[in-house]
Order: structure tokens, then C-alpha cells, then sequence
């Protein structure tokens, strides 16, 4: 109900730690939604759809350490392939995937695909409408 669209809980902070097309970055609220319906990344759970736990591309191995610190290792391997420092900063700074070489894609740019290849319109809000 009204509740579980103000303040963070189990059923809503799913989305956030699921890997389908659908919920990637969304619902990162700590405790209050209020930021995601300000920056547009609330989801609600799609009713039927069989939630996938994980990320994308995770670490060789469940080392603690490697798990701890991968994304940042992954993030100094582009930003030491970038040809200019404009990209070099667009790595850091810029959202997850992005790629100067358009070798890789962004949630919103996965997401745009998967709606346009599907036919299904997203709804910010809800379910998306068939």
C-alpha cells in the first residue's frame, strides 16, 4: 500500500538487489523512497516476475577481498584504457556501464532495449503495460 511507497521495506528493497533488466538501479532508499521518486528510480515489484538475485558481472571468486574490492579494480581498468581525460572522468563519474567505445551499455540503455524488444511500455510506478 501507501506505506511501501515511503518508507523502504523488505517487498520494495527487493528490486534493488535483483539482476532483471526490469529492476537494475532502482530502489537504492535507505530508509525513506522519497529519492527514488525524485530521481525517478522507484520500481515497484512486478507481480509474476520471478525475481533474479545477483549482479551482472560479478568477481572471478568469492575471495573477501576480491569481492570487496572488484568493482573498484574494474572501474581502474577503464579508466586506464580511456584514450582521453574527458572519459577517463566519464568512468568515474558517470553511471555504471558506460563506455566511451560503446562496448558495454548502461541500466537505461539495457532497459530501453528490453521494453523496445519486448513491446511492453515501462510504467515509472507499477507494472509494465502490455
Amino acid at each position: 500500500g501507501w506505506f511501501g511507497r515511503i518508507i523502504n521495506n523488505p517487498y520494495v528493497h527487493t528490486v534493488h538487489h535483483c539482476s532483471n533488466v526490469e529492476y537494475l538501479d532502482m530502489n537504492h532508499g535507505g530508509i525513506f523512497l522519497i529519492w527514488d521518486h525524485i530521481f525517478r528510480t522507484y520500481k515497484h515489484p512486478i507481480k509474476n516476475l520471478q525475481p533474479h538475485f545477483g549482479v551482472l558481472k560479478g568477481p572471478p571468486n568469492l575471495n573477501p577481498i576480491i569481492a570487496n574490492t572488484y568493482e573498484f579494480s574494474s572501474i581502474w581498468k577503464d579508466v586506464r584504457r580511456a584514450p582521453t581525460m574527458k572519459d577517463k572522468l566519464k568512468y568515474i563519474f558517470y553511471p555504471p556501464g558506460w563506455s566511451h567505445d560503446k562496448s558495454s551499455q548502461t541500466a537505461r540503455q539495457m532497459q530501453a532495449a528490453f521494453y523496445s524488444e519486448t513491446g511492453m511500455n515501462e510504467q515509472l510506478d507499477g507494472e509494465p503495460a502490455k
